[in-house]
């Protein structure tokens, strides 16, 4: 085991109940503004998130990847509480799944008078994000 003075405790919840308690040195998400990591110390923030692959690194210095939703993380006191509607492993996803809802996401942002463009895009920022996850096992 490795020991690490400075740490986060990291708590991912969802809609669903599923839940991550970590004791963390790093965390690395994506913003509405992109990419961003949290570290140690991290000043007392709100942050807004989108679909994307969460990567933290553990106390133990082992790192973990997973599929986040749409959220919001709060960060105060070394302690990171991320609120997402959805959360995968990578074991959890289904590739192909994945590869159909990225071409129906597709399609329907190319097509005329679509009304729902905003729902799309976050549809096709999940499908890729699982997509990613599952190819970097």
């Amino acid at each position: 085991m490795i020991y690490v003075e400075k740490q986060s405790k990291l708590t991912i919840v969802t809609n669903d109940n599923k839940k991550v308690e970590e004791a963390v040195v790093s965390v690395v998400t994506e913003s509405d503004e992109g990419k961003i990591e949290i570290l140690p110390n991290h000043t007392k923030s709100i942050i807004s998130t989108i679909p994307t692959v969460t990567t933290f690194i553990s106390s133990d210095g082992k790192e973990k990847n997973l599929f986040t939703s749409s959220g919001i993380i709060y960060i105060d006191n070394n302690s990171i509480k991320f609120c997402c509607d959805s959360i995968n492993w990578p074991e959890e996803i289904d590739l192909d799944r994945a590869k159909l809802a990225e071409e129906r996401a597709k399609k329907r942002l190319s097509e005329k008078g679509n009304t729902d463009t905003e729902r799309a895009k976050n549809a096709l920022l999940r499908a890729k994000a699982r997509i990613e996850i599952k190819k970097n096992i």
